[in-house]
C-alpha cells in the first residue's frame, strides 16, 4: 500500500482543523503563544540531548528526535502563514483601492470574519462608519467576535468599527443604507443553496446606495453568477481575476 494516501489524509485532517482556527482566520500577522512554546520546548530539548554526553546514544538521540519533532509544526506554519498574510495584504489592498474613498462613507462588510476589510475601510474613513455583519458558521474560515475585537486593536480602528450578528441572507437595514458594501471569502460559506445565493445577491444590490460601490472576491463559478445578478440589476460591473482560480467584480449602481 503506497504512503502518500494516509499522509494525504493526514495533510486534509490538518488543513480542515487549520481552517477552523483564529491563526487561520485572522490577516493579522501573529503566531499563538502555544506554538512559541512549543517551539522553545523543542530547541532546549535539542540542545539538552546534545549536551548531555553522559547520556546513552539512544536516550540522546530520542531526546533530540523529540526535540526536532516538537519544533516541526512553526518549521511549517511559519512559510505557510507568512505568505498567507502578505497574500491578504494584498488582496486587502487591492479590493479597497477599487473604492473612491471621500472619509465620510458608510460602508458594510458581509461576513466581516476577523475584520479584514472592515479594519482596512475604517482605516480610511474620517467620519464616516464601517459596520461588519457575520455568523461566523462552522467550516466558514474560523473567526469569532473575540478575534474581530483583538484585530481592530491590533490596528487601532477598535473606536471606529460597528459590529453586528446578522445573516447576509436577511439584512435588517433599509433600502440604500451603504454607500460601500464589500466582501471577502464569504459568499461560498454563507449559501447551502441555490435560494440562499440569490437571497444573499439581492440584499448586497438592495442596501448599496445610488453611485455607491460594491467589491465582492470570491471563487470564479461564485463571482461570474454574482456579476450575472449584478448586471441584470442595472450596476455598471468590472471583473478582475485573481490566482487560484478566484476573481473579485466591482459594481456601481447607477444614480436614478
Amino acid at each position: 500500500m503506497s504512503t502518500q494516501a494516509p499522509v494525504h489524509s493526514l495533510k486534509r485532517r490538518f488543513i480542515i482543523w487549520a481552517h477552523s482556527t483564529n491563526l487561520w482566520a485572522s490577516h493579522v500577522p501573529k503566531f499563538p503563544a502555544w506554538l512559541y512554546l512549543l517551539t522553545i520546548s523543542g530547541v532546549g530539548l535539542s540542545i539538552l540531548g546534545l549536551l548531555m554526553s553522559s547520556w546513552s546514544i539512544a536516550l540522546q538521540i530520542g531526546v533530540i528526535a523529540l526535540g526536532i519533532m516538537l519544533c516541526l509544526p512553526m518549521t511549517y506554519l511559519a512559510p505557510t502563514m507568512k505568505r498567507r498574510w502578505q497574500r491578504r495584504a494584498d488582496v486587502r489592498q487591492e479590493i479597497l483601492d477599487t473604492v473612491s474613498w471621500r472619509g465620510d462613507e458608510k460602508v458594510l462588510d458581509v461576513g466581516c470574519g476577523g475584520g479584514m476589510l472592515l479594519n482596512g475601510a475604517a482605516a480610511r474613513l474620517t467620519t464616516g462608519t464601517a459596520l461588519g455583519i457575520d455568523i461566523w458558521v462552522d467550516h466558514g474560515g474560523g473567526g469569532n467576535r473575540q478575534l474581530l475585537l483583538d484585530n481592530a486593536k491590533a490596528e487601532n480602528v477598535a473606536e471606529r468599527i460597528q459590529f453586528e450578528e446578522v445573516d447576509a441572507r436577511d439584512m435588517p437595514y433599509a433600502d440604500e443604507s451603504f454607500d460601500v458594501v464589500l466582501s471577502s471569502w464569504a459568499i461560498h460559506h454563507i449559501i447551502r443553496s441555490r435560494e440562499d445565493f440569490e437571497k444573499v445577491s439581492k440584499e448586497m444590490i438592495r442596501v448599496l446606495k445610488p453611485g455607491g460601490t460594491i467589491t465582492v472576491l470570491d471563487t470564479a463559478h461564485m463571482i461570474d453568477a454574482l456579476t450575472m445578478r449584478m448586471e441584470a440589476a442595472g450596476l455598471d460591473v468590472e471583473i478582475r481575476e485573481r490566482p487560484d482560480a478566484q476573481k473579485f467584480v466591482i459594481g456601481i449602481k447607477p444614480v436614478s
